[in-house]
Formats: structure tokens, sequence, C-alpha cells
């Protein structure tokens, strides 16, 4: 039913389907249901989220990897990989959401009683802020990067009005002065604008502030300094660091939210080769997964 449905959908050549999330089945028009086996009925319909890419990333990074001399079995959305290795089982029961916020993208997933309600991402990321600092100093790139990962910070009013950064610390002929708190401001503005427009995808499913566990920040951009209490304030939503629930003591702490989409990755491996994976049904294999055949079944004896 749900690659029925695929054929509905309008065709866009530069979009991928990755993932085919169902989200809920309906029975002779009776809702709310989300597993209809063993249930009698006539008619049988699904609401699901389908999840795209861009066919030119999927091919550049199918060419890096075998590249590499490997190959890849799937593709995954990477907030659902690295939430397998960071979420628990009642963050994803209560409502939760995970934010990605990598160097380009920052990505996300929504979670309410233990499924996927709803996922996205934008075209920006930690390395636009690197971007931002580099346009407004005038200064290198490489410079920028520097600037962020020492004095970055997120809160303007949590920086000294007399805290300087001294140019010359990253560029020898440079004697140019600058306010930190400046930094911090643009900073701010960046994400602030991320954060807006998750909210606007908040608001499209009716759950703006409505998110009991609140929010995970991963990816290498959640570590700067203020970006937990900032979206604190923007999302109006708890709000924290993601931590591993799995190779803790094989990832330094310091580490944990760069990797946690890499810890995912390994996890969703193990646990789709152990046919523990229950979150995203398996469509590499066959044009229809097991879980729809065993569907099909009771309504096509």
């Amino acid at each position: 039913m749900v690659h029925a449905a695929e054929t509905f959908i309008p065709k866009n050549p530069n979009r991928e389907i990755v993932h085919i999330v169902p989200r809920e089945f309906r029975v002779d028009n009776e809702g709310g249901i989300k597993d209809p086996v063993g249930m009698n009925g006539v008619r049988l319909e699904v609401d699901a989220l389908i999840v795209d890419v861009s066919v030119s990333s999927v091919k550049n990074l199918t060419k890096c990897v075998m590249g590499a001399g490997s190959s890849i079995r799937e593709c995954v959305f990477s907030p659902l990989a690295a939430a397998e290795a960071v979420l628990t089982k009642r963050q994803k029961e209560l409502g939760a959401l995970l934010v990605d916020i990598g160097g380009g993208t920052t990505n996300f997933a929504v979670f309410e009683e233990g499924r996927l309600a709803h996922a996205g991402g934008f075209p920006y990321g930690a390395s636009h802020i690197t971007n931002d600092i580099a346009i407004v100093l005038r200064t290198a790139v490489d410079v920028a990067e520097m600037i962020k990962l020492k004095y970055g910070h997120a809160l303007p009013d949590e920086i000294g009005k007399k805290e300087m950064i001294k140019m010359s610390e990253f560029s020898s002929d440079d004697e140019t002065i600058v306010p930190r708190r400046e930094i911090a401001e643009i900073i701010e503005a960046r994400f602030t604008d991320i954060f807006e427009l998750i909210k606007k995808e908040l608001k499209k499913i009716n759950r703006t502030q409505l998110l009991p566990a609140g929010v995970i920040l991963i990816g290498g951009g959640a570590r700067i300094p203020g970006v937990v209490e900032l979206a604190k304030r923007e999302l109006r939503l708890p709000a924290a660091l993601g931590d591993l629930q799995v190779f803790a003591d094989e990832i330094h702490e310091r580490d944990r939210q760069t990797l946690a989409t890499a810890a995912g990755l390994v996890l969703w491996g193990k646990l789709r080769e152990s046919g523990e994976m229950s979150l995203i049904p398996d469509t590499h294999e066959s044009k229809t997964p097991a879980w729809l055949q065993k569907i099909y079944s009771l309504f096509f004896p």
C-alpha cells in the first residue's frame, strides 16, 4: 500500500525517496491505528511520511563511499539514525524534537508516541556562521572559523561589554580589536533564523510548545556555548545537548554530539541486520517489505 501510494506522488527527477514511514493506519475509516495486523476489514488506508533527498547528494555520497572501497546498503536520514543512539524510548513516546546542526545543513525529526511524526531540513548550518563572521569582520574563512571555535557564544548578553578579541592572535598582519559581543550577535542572529524555521515546521503539525521531552541538540554546531539556552528561549521548549545511549565508553564526552549520527548509523545497521528495527520498515531488499506483505495477506488472502 505504501509503495502503491508512491505512484500518486508527483515525480521530481532531482529528488529520491529514502524513507516511507507509516504514521497511522485506518481500517474501514477507523483511524488512530498503529498496527492493523490482526484486524478485519474491507478498506485499509495509511497516512505515511515520505522523506526524500537530493539525487545529486546521494550520487556524490555514493561515489565517495565507493571510492573508499566500500558500498552502500541503505541511505538513512541523519536525525533518524542519530535518534537510535541519542533518544530514549520514553522521549520518543512523550514527544521530542531532535535537531542536528551540521556544517552545511540543519536537519530535524519530531517523534511522538514512539513514531516519527515529522522531519525536514534546511541548507543552513555552522559553516554559515563562519561565513557570516568572515563577511562582517572582512577576514579569511579559516580565521573566522578559529574565532568561532575559541570565542563563539550564542548569547550576547552573557558576554561582558569589555571583552575584546585581538585579531593579531589569528592573523599577524591584522591589528584590529573586535568586541567579543559582536561575534556573539552574529552567531545569535544565524541560530535565531534556524530556530525560526523549525518553529514554522512545528506549527505545521500543531506541535508548537507541545513536546514534553523538549528539544535535543546534536551536531558540531550544537557545541557552541549558549545554543541550548537560545533554543530553549526561541522554541519555548525544554532543551539539552544530546548524549549517547550507546558507545558511551568508546566516545569521549566532547565528541558525543559531533559523532551522534555516526554512532546511530552503526546501531541502525545492527538493528536492521538483527530484524529489531521497528521505526523504519526495510525497503531495500524487496519492492514490498515483509511488514507490508503481512498486512496484504490479511486483506487479500
